[in-house]
């Protein structure tokens, strides 16, 4: 286990080391703040060597909050301005105590050479704008006054002389970012417009594989029929919900005038990713009935989720003292998830939960490019590519599509194994019951076979009294005649009963049988035999047709065998119920009597071949035997109910044919 920790800490701290040295190298070629224009006194200077890519106007603004100025306003002299860098400030708090309001940015760009044509890309800039360029008005996005919000990303061209102002009066009572966060980019228009492809298609790569896999994963879970695995169902929820997180760049291209709303639904999808992201975890890790996660976890990521929701959308508008507070209470919560999550997978690591170092991997670089995304706020701001954070919760997601491929792989071996089990299960029962019908065979023969002499030699022996005209009172001679009756009805008996030995049927040979007409026939042809002593015999059939699958005689031994079995049970006063009736696809046989009833210890045995419950030991326990290899042969059940001193009911169940 020692040795297990050390290797498991060294492979943390190189991982941790990777991912810091990744994203600093990231930071170094696709940060705006790296590549900036060069700004001394308020001016920045302009040449044709940074207009070979995009270059961004980041220092040098002259900011006035609380103020809509305009060129011949700043010219006046009557405004002192602060110098201050694009994404300094996250809204107008620092100096109007609230973050909404109204502010006026200026920036002067100094051209030594000759006049040339650039482009001007405006980020997102919350939540309205005016754009001047040398005191013309080039740009209204939203309204600044009366205040309108509109989002949207804009390229404008312009002619830079040797000196070019430009000023943005902004303005924001809605959202929680406010003024010139983003900076400004400036350039050739082919750069720019390069820029804005390779960034368009990084997000658009991020979003649609993430979407086809949520697509594929939803398929795979709603078709296969496997909603009781819910990690399918999370891992889909998951990448729809960072997909939908990540495309929010195409919607600020064309243009969104619910800024609110929009800000919203990206907050609310990337707490659905870390909700999924715990919900995943937890299964994997095997934590989920866990009460550390069912009292707290759990339901902090629901609130969280809640939280991010409604707080942009019912709260922030009409309480913006509570933007900053919310704004360091989510990014707090980022990180004490991200350890929450590195310290729940290396749980899992610990305790051998299979392909946990994966997840404790992707954990970690989420939780590396959620700290990253934390102290790099106003300091890095990505050109081409996406924000740290965003490159995290892909990184899990990619996580995730690997446990899940291997998680599936394991699914579908242990269905291939319990199938061959199930198999091999199959044509063993198999394999028993026919060693059961055999050994059932050659018993009923060997039965037959030795019944047969006696049964011979009784009828041998009336019938030489018949026939020697001996002398017999009426009395006596009715009773040698009855005698003889039983022994042809005896007879008759042990050919059924050879004929049920030696049959071999299968379904194929079985016909269309009417329950209804044959348990008629039945109650018709016994009843005076089971009434003979005094017993009531009862009959009740339903009015439509139950038809069932099988054979006549079959059917009628079964029959014949349960109600002269209740007969033995049955006191003079007593009575036997036969009764038919449909159950959904099923039709079922009831054979009820209110005699002495089964122990409950003798009910579990009364079908097996050899048991007989009668108390003077009559009897040699083959006639339930025979009736449920019968009823099992029809592919249908029979079972009986007993209470003691009260009766014993028979259920026959046989599946009924259209």
């Amino acid at each position: 286990m020692k040795k297990f920790i050390k290797t498991e800490i060294i492979r943390i701290l190189f991982i941790t080391f990777f991912c810091f040295l990744t994203f600093y190298f990231i930071m170094q070629i696709d940060n705006k703040y790296t590549a900036a224009l060069p700004a001394e006194h308020g001016v920045n200077q302009i040449s044709v060597d940074f207009l070979s890519k995009p270059c961004f106007l980041v220092d040098g603004w002259e900011y006035y909050p609380g103020k809509l100025l305009s060129s011949k306003d700043i010219s006046s002299g009557s405004f002192t301005p602060q110098i201050i860098y694009a994404g300094q400030y996250s809204n107008f708090s620092h100096d109007l105590k609230t973050p909404y309001g109204v502010a006026t940015y200026r920036l002067l760009l100094d051209n030594p050479g000759d006049s040339l044509t650039l482009a001007l890309y405006l980020p997102e800039i919350p939540s309205a704008y005016n754009l001047y360029i040398n005191g013309e008005l080039i740009e209204s996005l939203g309204s600044v006054s009366p205040y309108m919000p509109y989002v949207c990303e804009s390229l404008f061209t312009f002619q830079a002389d040797k000196s070019t102002e430009i000023i943005l009066q902004t303005a924001n009572y809605s959202h929680y970012y406010s003024g010139l966060y983003y900076p400004p980019a400036i350039g050739s228009i082919s750069c720019l417009l390069q820029m804005m492809e390779l960034k368009i298609i990084i997000y658009g790569f991020l979003c649609f594989s993430s979407l086809t896999v949520a697509l594929s994963n939803l398929a795979f879970w709603f078709f296969h029929k496997t909603r009781k695995d819910s990690t399918t169902l999370w891992f889909g929820i998951l990448c729809i919900a960072f997909s939908l997180k990540i495309c929010y760049p195409f919607f600020r291209m064309t243009g969104v005038p619910s800024v609110n709303f929009l800000y919203a639904f990206e907050d609310f999808m990337g707490s659905v990713v870390l909700l999924c992201t715990c919900q995943l975890t937890v299964r994997l890790c095997g934590l989920e009935k866990q009460q550390l996660f069912q009292r707290f976890i759990l339901p902090v990521c629901v609130f969280f989720t809640a939280v991010s929701a409604l707080f942009p959308l019912f709260i922030l508008p009409y309480a913006p003292g509570l933007i900053n507070g919310y704004g360091i209470t989510v990014s707090a919560f980022k990180i004490l998830y991200s350890l929450w999550l590195v310290g729940t997978c290396l749980y899992g690591c610990l305790h051998q939960k299979i392909n946990m170092r994966f997840l404790l991997t992707g954990s970690i670089i989420f939780g590396i490019s959620q700290l990253c995304s934390v102290l790099t706020i106003n300091r890095f701001e990505p050109i081409y590519g996406a924000w740290p954070e965003e490159y995290g919760a892909y990184a899990l997601v990619v996580t995730f599509a690997v446990l899940m491929i291997l998680h599936n792989r394991q699914l579908t071996e242990e269905n291939l194994r319990l199938t061959k089990h199930l198999k091999e299960e199959v044509n063993q029962k198999t394999f028993a019951l026919t060693a059961v019908l055999e050994e059932r065979k050659k018993l009923l023969e060997q039965l037959v076979h030795d019944f047969k002499a006696p049964v011979t030699s009784i009828r041998n022996y009336t019938a030489l009294i018949q026939n020697q005209n001996i002398e017999l009172d009426a009395e006596t001679k009715a009773y040698i005649d009855a005698l003889q009756n039983r022994i042809d009805a005896l007879d008759n008996r042990f050919h059924l009963l050879h004929t049920f030995s030696r049959e071999n049927s299968s379904i194929t040979d079985y016909k269309k049988l009417c329950l209804n007409t044959l348990i008629k026939e039945f109650y018709n042809c016994n009843k005076p035999d089971i009434e003979l002593n005094g017993q009531t015999f009862t009959l009740k059939l339903p009015s439509n047709q139950l038809t069932i699958l099988g054979d006549n005689d079959s059917i009628w031994r079964v029959l014949e065998n349960l109600c002269y079995n209740a007969l033995s049970f049955v006191p003079e006063n007593g009575s036997i119920a036969l009764s038919l009736m449909q159950e959904e696809k099923n039709a079922k046989i009831y054979v009820s009597d209110n005699g002495c009833g089964i122990a409950p210890e003798n009910l579990i045995h009364i079908f097996e071949s050899g048991f007989t419950h009668r108390t003077n030991l009559t009897g040699e326990g083959l006639g339930l035997f025979i009736a449920r290899s019968i009823i099992l042969e029809h592919g249908g059940t029979i079972q009986a109910e007993s209470v003691p001193k009260k009766g014993t009911t028979f259920i026959i169940t046989l599946p009924l044919i259209p």
